[in-house]
């Protein structure tokens, strides 16, 4: 075990530690020679796109702590003058980071609690799962509503966002459930103990605590609420915050002061600094520029539903090969892809849902933080990550080719 511990650990820090090394250089000579060379660009632009150009290299690369690299970079759009301090921090006073925090004190509240552990049982139990785009509530999901609320100006609902990708999540865990067993059989037919296992397990938990029952009153509260947002004028943002905060509440005391001084907020000034980046490049106009740029080959296949839906998510996964962090691919991105939703009269929020859906499809290891995790451990290579990604990638595209046109105006995306 120690050997396999140390080989382990050889085979992923060596490249990973070069990998950083690079991306620390081209983050800061990249942006140098942007800001330096003669492009035919105004002087705000040009100067945005630079500084942009260094973030997305040093997230690509984790050169540093995202978050980091995300102030470093609100910090130099304000310093160098390129805008004033309240569009480079503009993402810290935006409600999709506060909802992303009122998230961070949810899932605290279930960890706490243990409500979370006994709720993964359940889920075993009946092997079902949600995948993260279900729902409006991890990073790269809140981020994305937040884009397309801004800067397509259209109301994206928790309801309809969670309806949209319902039928996809339930095709795919049966699709992946079955391209595993077909790609990697398993050596064992069934785990040790089967169902003797779980049930012990539960038995084991016992019965329900005090604050296990409060946190799963105020996370149904907290889901009522978002699943009937159609009927009250309460935000999905303000939904989250205000049950987060009523959980640290005295008198309910679900969670207290050293639960929130423990909170991990880095993620939030990540949200916070790739919304503040997509500001910026707006209001410089940049984002024009990189519509021009990114986009302008989509022309030919905005004729019909189908051909659009396909073009617009095999883009957004080629897209997400070379930008690897989910939250600074949709910070660049979904604002230029509004202006092209809006000047080609596409509906802003089914063009940003599909968009979102393609990031979900990886081949690579770099591509998720989740995925480096797990490939640190030896227990699969890259070529194995590579045949289920692809092979999902393609049943999630034959899906959507269908919910598109057929499922998604039934529940109002037209």
């Amino acid at each position: 075990m120690a050997v396999e511990t140390v080989v382990t650990h050889v085979r992923t820090s060596r490249p990973a530690n070069r990998l950083v090394m690079i991306g620390r250089l081209m983050a800061v000579v990249v942006p140098i020679v942007l800001w330096f060379a003669p492009l035919p660009l105004a002087r705000p632009a040009h100067q945005a796109i630079a500084i942009a150009a260094s973030l997305i290299i040093g997230w690509i690369t984790e050169a540093l702590d995202p978050s980091l690299i995300g102030l470093i970079g609100c910090f130099l759009f304000w310093a160098l003058g390129i805008v004033s301090f309240q569009t480079a921090f503009s993402g810290f006073v935006d409600t999709t980071t506060w909802f992303l925090l009122g998230a961070i004190l949810l899932g605290t509240m279930a960890s706490k609690s243990g409500l979370a552990r006994r709720l993964a049982f359940i889920i075993i139990t009946y092997t079902a799962s949600i995948f993260d785009k279900a729902i409006i509530a991890g990073a790269t999901s809140v981020t994305a509503r937040g884009l397309i609320e801004k800067f397509g100006g259209v109301q994206v609902l928790w309801s309809q966002w969670v309806l949209a990708y319902l039928p996809c999540d339930l095709i795919t865990i049966f699709a992946a459930w079955r391209l595993t067993l077909w790609l990697f059989p398993p050596e064992k037919p069934s785990l040790p103990g089967g169902s003797a296992f779980l049930r012990e397990e539960l038995r084991r938990l016992g019965p329900w605590s005090t604050i296990e029952k409060k946190s799963m009153v105020l996370m149904l509260l907290a889901i009522a609420f978002w699943s009937t947002d159609r009927f009250h004028p309460i935000s999905a943002p303000m939904v989250a915050l205000g049950i987060g905060l009523i959980a640290v509440l005295p008198v309910v005391g679900v969670l207290d002061i050293d639960d929130v001084r423990r909170l991990n907020l880095l993620p939030m000034f990540f949200v916070a600094a790739g919304i503040s980046m997509s500001e910026v490049l707006v209001k410089t106009e940049a984002v024009d520029i990189l519509t021009k740029v990114i986009f302008s080959w989509l022309d030919p296949f905005v004729t019909n539903v189908f051909s659009s839906t396909m073009a617009l998510y095999w883009t957004a996964f080629i897209y997400h090969i070379f930008s690897g962090q989910e939250v600074a691919m949709l910070s660049l991105s979904l604002p230029p892809l509004m202006q092209f939703a809006t000047l080609h009269h596409l509906d802003p929020l089914r063009v940003g849902m599909i968009w979102t859906f393609a990031i979900g499809g990886k081949i690579f290891i770099y591509q998720a933080a989740v995925l480096i995790v797990g490939y640190s451990y030896g227990f699969f290579e890259g070529w194995d990550l590579f045949r289920i990604g692809l092979s999902l990638t393609v049943v999630q595209a034959i899906i959507l080719i269908v919910l598109v046109p057929f499922y998604w105006p039934l529940i109002g995306l037209r």
